[in-house]
């Protein structure tokens, strides 16, 4: 048991980044990590992928959509032990998206719209982890401190103006997040009970006075930030009392008369590992430089600590000698200290320091820094030297020997880099970033400072951002795939001034390529292959903001072999997103999953004298357009793809029409989205797709009622209506959908009336009405629904009574009623 509780603790200083160095990695193979995948696909619901089905049940879910009741998603609910929302609906969060699971241990509300945290929460007993960043209401409910077992509690961001009195009877708490809540000024008393607490986050908490008394119980605190909130009030040396503390901030967060009382508390914290004391003028105003040294003294005898940041103070003009006693630093921010001189000599005995920050040091003594052991030791360097604004900000390691990054290059100098680049090429470097800063002023063109950036054999991840002023690459680049042989992924963004690719194609193990920004690339052709076999593993493919890409030739000439050849035939995911003035020739290439954003050519212009591409377009094809103003009759593109399953479109105009050519490509579709579209009625062609198992209709306001054809969408399975504002009545022909399975109707302020002819629905396992306010009563005729399994009434506040034939069904399982009626 006491192994358990430390490593828990251990888990929640993550956030901290004071010991991940001395954690030992391991990399999982790909085919461990599939296998695992495989083991789990039954226990891992993921509604944030196309294709994704109603499951019987599982342990973890990732929803898209707060709103719905979770009931529709799996019919065990209760097995499910972590739930996570993406957030994308726009109705709020509901209680009957997470009430149902019952024993539950993870909640992740973070990407969730909060308007109020429901009473609900607090019925989940079992809860460990909850995450609801930014409730919108000022009051938290009493009842979460009903949950005895939560370990950890993250409202960062939220207008709360005070936490419940009781908290202090959660007694297993050990990580609190409160960061950036605005609004609230003090911590209940009950707050010293929390004798588990390991991380408490209070910054930005700009109204909340800081009382030290209550953290004197708090033994087990290794993580408290107090920076930029309010004031401290008390005795500041009872933060002394906290003996286990690792990291303490207390950047602008106003301290008065109380300087002694830290030096006092900071004596008995020798196991300090970082401390924050930015802007000490604001923290003790009227500070002086003398005193500001003395006190820089008495931090020097922490020797345990390992990062220290004092930027922002004017009153430090020197740093005392004693500093360099701190044998074990390895990051100390000295960034605009403006009136900071010299820097003390024994700094290059301080074997550890890896990152220093003197950026705004506009009089700074540079001597310190040139001396070679110095200057070679550091893998990150911020200079700013005299009062001009060259800056050189040299290798920065994200991850050591494994990931590099090097940003602001547009400043670097040869002198500067050749040792560090040095120390790259011996390492066994896996992924290195690039970056350069849109700036005139450079000290030598961006493709000579990459050509002296030749990264080592092991290289498996690149990324270039912001090579501005160079129209090629260099060598090494031209010649990639005998230099890089292993890259699997490259990202390259940002390089307006390029005019043409390197052959990427040739990289054997490559699998995704993302490239954009690039404004002076016209046309993708024969060099961006490389040759016979081209792109044999890429799975990704992403196209951004090419806005004068105007060709991109998707076959190449295979010379050996005499004959034409479709890039990739391995590709999967095809992403083309504002790229206006884009076609694609001969032919699409074989993706399986397609979007498309303010492509508007790529659906359009197709020659229809084209050759038939030689690929093959077998299997799931997933089409995902957005923000299109041609008219749906001209997407030609269709006319290439004939295995379409699944459809969504979003965001584009005039879809009144289709061709011959594309209705014979709505032979095989299956799954159709349409969303927001900014049209009063549906297409009456949307009647015709009779192969249709589920359709998704959101997003059309003045929508009254469904069209009549759509009672020949005889195959229907599921029938998604949200947001249809105008619509009153079910339609009168839904009984006639006998295969129908699923009928979600959410967001119909106006609906009143459920049509009779619902008892029809012989099929039906699931029916839920969610925010339809004007629905006064449920027709009898519901309990004829005998297949009907689950049942939601979700905020349609309006119904009095519930038929009690409803409850007597022989298959209900699940049956929320949210206010109960």
């Amino acid at each position: 048991m006491e192994m358990e509780n430390l490593n828990q603790k251990l888990l929640l200083l993550q956030p901290i980044g004071l010991h991940r160095d001395n954690v030992t990695l391991f990399n999982m193979h790909d085919l461990v990590h599939d296998l695992a995948r495989s083991i789990m696909a039954d226990g891992v619901l993921d509604t944030s992928k196309m294709g994704c089905t109603w499951r019987n049940s599982c342990l973890y879910a990732l929803l898209i959509d707060s709103s719905r009741p979770l009931k529709l998603y799996v019919a065990s609910p209760e097995k499910i032990r972590a739930l996570r929302f993406l957030g994308y609906d726009r109705i709020g969060l509901r209680s009957a998206a997470f009430l149902s699971a019952k024993y539950l241990r993870v909640l992740d509300l973070s990407e969730c719209y909060i308007p109020k945290l429901p009473n609900s929460i607090g019925e989940l007993k079992q809860l460990r982890y909850l995450n609801a960043q930014g409730i919108q209401d000022d009051v938290i409910p009493m009842c979460i401190t009903e949950l005895l077992k939560l370990n950890y509690l993250n409202l960062g961001g939220s207008l709360i103006t005070a936490l419940p009195e009781s908290i202090g009877e959660m007694k297993c708490l050990m990580h609190i997040d409160l960061s950036s809540c605005l609004k609230i000024q003090k911590l209940p008393e009950s707050f010293v009970n929390l004798k588990e607490l390991v991380h408490l986050d209070l910054n930005n908490c700009l109204s909340l006075d800081i009382v030290p008394e209550l953290f004197m119980g708090l033994e087990e605190l290794a993580y408290l930030d107090l920076s930029k909130c309010h004031c401290v009030k008390g005795k500041v040396e009872d933060l002394g009392g906290l003996a286990k503390l690792q990291y303490l901030n207390l950047s602008g967060t106003f301290l008065g008369k109380m300087l002694s009382g830290l030096q006092k508390a900071m004596s008995n914290l020798t196991d300090l590992r970082y401390l924050g004391l930015s802007s000490m003028n604001s923290i003790v105003p009227g500070l002086s430089t003398i005193e500001m040294a003395s006190f820089i003294d008495h931090v020097s005898s922490l020797t345990n600590l390992e990062h220290l940041k004092l930027s922002h103070n004017q009153n430090i003009v020197s740093l005392p000698e004693t500093i360099s006693s701190l044998r074990k630093l390895r990051t100390l921010d000295l960034s605009a200290c403006n009136n900071l001189e010299r820097l003390p000599d024994g700094m290059v005995k301080m074997d550890c320091l890896l990152l220093l920050k003197v950026e705004g040091c506009y009089n700074l003594d540079m001597s310190t820094l040139s001396q070679p052991n110095f200057f070679g030791r550091l893998s990150n360097l911020v200079v700013q030297t005299g009062g001009d604004s060259t800056s050189h900000h040299m290798l920065r390691h994200v991850k050591p020997n494994k990931r590099l990054k090097i940003s602001r290059l547009e400043c670097m100098t040869f002198a500067q880099l050749a040792l560090s680049i040095e120390q790259m090429r011996n390492q066994r470097i896996e992924k290195l970033e690039l970056e350069w800063n849109r700036n005139d002023e450079r000290s030598f063109e961006d493709m000579n400072v990459l050509g002296k950036l030749l990264p080592p054999i092991t290289l498996r991840h690149l990324e270039l951002q912001g090579y501005y002023n160079s129209i090629s690459f260099p060598a090494w680049m031209m010649s990639i795939s005998q230099h890089l042989p292993n890259l699997v992924e490259i990202r390259m963004w940002g390089l307006p001034k390029c005019n043409s690719l390197p052959p990427f194609g040739q990289l054997r193990s490559l699998r995704e390529l993302l490239i954009g920004g690039m404004e002076s690339i016209t046309k993708i052709e024969e060099g961006f292959y490389g040759g016979a076999g081209a792109f044999p593993q890429l799975w990704k493919f992403e196209l951004r903001c090419m806005e004068c890409l105007e060709v991109w030739n998707t076959m190449y000439s295979d010379k050996e072999h005499s004959v034409q050849v479709v890039m990739s035939p391995n590709l999967q995911r095809l992403t083309l997103y504002d790229c206006p003035k884009l076609k694609l020739k001969p032919c699409p290439p074989s993706a399986k999953q397609w979007e498309i954003v303010n492509c508007d050519n790529v659906l359009a212009l197709w020659d229809e004298g084209t050759q038939t591409c030689a690929s093959s377009y077998t299997g799931l094809r997933d089409v995902t357009v957005r923000n299109s103003n041609v008219p749906l009759h001209q997407w030609r593109l269709l006319h290439y793809l004939p295995a379409l399953t699944s459809l969504t479109i979003e965001s584009c105009s005039n879809l009144t029409c289709i061709s011959q050519e594309i209705r014979r490509g709505f032979s095989t579709l299956q799954s159709l989205h349409l969303v927001d579209n900014g049209q009063p009625e549906l297409p009456q062609w949307l009647g015709e797709v009779t192969t249709l198992r589920e359709l998704d209709i959101r997003g059309y306001p003045e929508l009254q009622a469904p069209l009549k054809i759509m009672k020949q969408l005889t195959s229907l399975r599921a029938l998604l209506l949200f947001s249809c504002k105008d619509m009153i009545s079910t339609p009168e022909w839904l009984g006639e959908l006998t295969s129908l399975e699923e009928l979600l109707i959410s967001d119909c302020p106006k609906l009143s009336n459920l049509q009779m002819n619902i008892q029809y629905l012989s099929s039906l396992h699931s029916l839920s009405l969610n925010d339809c306010r004007k629905i006064q009563s449920l027709p009898e005729c519901l309990g004829n629904l005998t297949s009907l399994r689950r049942l939601e009434i979700i905020d349609c506040r309006a119904i009095k009574s519930f038929p009690e034939n409803i409850r007597k069904l022989p298959k209900i399982e699940h049956l929320n009623i949210f206010p109960p009626i």
